[in-house]
């Protein structure tokens, strides 16, 4: 999963990543949802055992993928790693 400048509303309980991957993403100069709660995010799944990767890109807005080739090269190395890595014995690679 990829989400870009994400944030959990308050008291709204972590999300189960189970076996997903997840690639958060937000831009530094953002002005419409804060990226140290997207940060904050990325620390909880990780600390809650998560397979979480973190973008920030330094003086991105709102509309981030600009300049595009950042995001667009670490979004498509994320894919790669996550979408055609092996599949792990014993999962089923469905959503609950």
């Amino acid at each position: 999963m990829a989400a870009l400048a994400p944030w959990l509303p308050y008291r709204e309980s972590l999300p189960q990543l189970g076996d997903r991957a997840l690639l958060l993403a937000h831009g530094t100069a953002e002005r419409i949802t804060d990226p140290a709660k997207t940060a904050e995010l990325a620390e909880q799944l990780a600390a809650d055992g998560g397979d979480v990767e973190m973008g920030s890109y330094r003086g991105a807005r709102h509309s981030m993928p600009f300049p595009a080739r950042p995001w667009h090269e670490r979004g498509a190395n994320f894919m790669v790693r996550t979408l055609l890595a092996p599949v792990q014995q014993g999962s089923t690679g469905v959503l609950p």
